[in-house]
């Protein structure tokens, strides 16, 4: 699961939507590596949501 999250922040890495922005403004800050753990939590937040609600 860890790859496969890895792998779709660095595909969502240069997309023009909110995953995209977020991983672009969170480097500067707290660097690559977070800012990759912060989409990937950002992407299993919205997949629950996704999954929980009708």
């Amino acid at each position: 699961m860890r790859s496969a999250l890895t792998e779709a922040t660095h595909s969502a890495r240069g997309s023009k939507n909110y995953l995209g922005a977020l991983y672009r403004r969170t480097p500067s800050r707290k660097g690559k590596k977070r800012a990759g753990i912060i989409v990937a939590r950002a992407m299993l937040r919205i997949s629950y949501y996704l999954l929980t609600r009708k």
